[in-house]
């Protein structure tokens, strides 16, 4: 790993918060979406896992240039490996609490302040907190469920989480081995096991990019709806791989502690994979790509996928 030189940003009045971001051949607005981060905290870590796009050098010069912290994967390692690079970095900026985010999401100029505001009445409530996250997302409600402790969060994105240093001392990092999706649902579950709470920052609102959009398709022909066609988050049939084998692994691991959670996760996924093989643009490799998924979640197989396995499961779309 390649770390380009610790710069800082810290706004007046040190907040003890440092972002984390982590880039995959990152869009070329996010410098400007750091600009408007830096004033909510005391410096913005950005760690690139392994881009390869024209673009990316230039873009990464220019957060460089602008007062972030760039550090650099020398190849792919994951979201979690590239979550815990920026962690570790800024615990030794003596951060307080880590905000971690995506390099599509955007926060409104009071977001940060929601989060610390949150952490301390749930501290003069006595209750020790995890992490908090954002209550919603793009202008909708974040779902949540009836947990031990109230209304919760039900499984956060771990883009918007307000993470104090005192959760990881406790739970430890992010799981590397699951290398990406269900990592931050490993997380939450990891934090509530260890006996603490997962809550909604109140009044925060986060905006998140949906991802490609596909059209859904049924025997070869797209459907419509009033004349247009009707779209969906599809997803490729290596990250249908990662989200069936990942789950699987997490489900099991916490089943006998969270029965009606994972009840519900699992119907949940059996929705989504179903939507993918039944509308998505490769729906043979899609279905073959969850059968491998399953079959690696049964034998606790995990890491990155083997470059052999992924030639077999990616797919052109037509």
């Amino acid at each position: 790993m390649d770390e380009t030189r610790p710069s800082s940003s810290s706004p007046e009045g040190s907040n003890g918060v440092v972002a984390v971001i982590t880039a995959l051949n990152p869009p070329v607005d996010l410098p400007h979406r750091v600009e408007s981060l830096q004033s909510q905290v005391d410096l913005v870590i950005i760690v690139d896992d392994g881009s390869r796009s024209e673009s990316s050098s230039d873009i990464f010069l220019e957060l460089d240039r602008i007062g972030a912290q760039v550090l650099h994967h020398e190849e792919n390692s994951g979201i979690a490996a590239a979550l815990n690079t920026g962690v570790r970095a800024a615990l030794a900026h003596d951060a307080k609490t880590v905000l971690t985010l995506d390099q599509d999401s955007t926060l409104a100029a009071d977001y940060v302040q929601q989060c610390l505001d949150s952490l301390q009445k749930a501290a003069m409530a006595g209750r020790r907190v995890g992490f908090v996250c954002a209550q919603r997302m793009n202008g909708i409600d974040v779902p949540a469920f009836k947990g031990r402790n109230g209304i919760e969060p039900y499984d956060p994105m771990q883009s918007g989480m307000l993470i104090p240093v005192e959760t990881f001392n406790r739970v430890g990092l992010f799981e590397e081995a699951l290398f990406i999706d269900a990592v931050d649902s490993e997380f939450t579950l990891r934090v509530r096991h260890a006996g603490w709470t997962v809550e909604f920052a109140e009044g925060t609102d986060l905006e998140h990019g949906l991802g490609e959009q596909t059209p859904k398709t049924l025997f070869g022909r797209t459907l419509t709806r009033e004349g247009a066609p009707v779209f969906f988050a599809a997803h490729s049939p290596i990250r249908l791989y990662y989200v069936t084998r990942n789950r699987i692994i997490t489900n099991a691991r916490y089943a006998r502690h969270y029965p009606s959670w994972v009840l519900h996760r699992v119907v949940d996924d059996a929705v989504f994979a179903s939507r993918n093989v039944v509308f998505g643009p490769a729906k043979w490799k899609s279905a073959k790509a969850i059968a491998h998924g399953f079959a690696d979640g049964i034998r606790r197989r995990n890491g990155k996928i083997s470059p052999q396995k992924s030639l077999k499961l990616s797919a052109k779309r037509k």
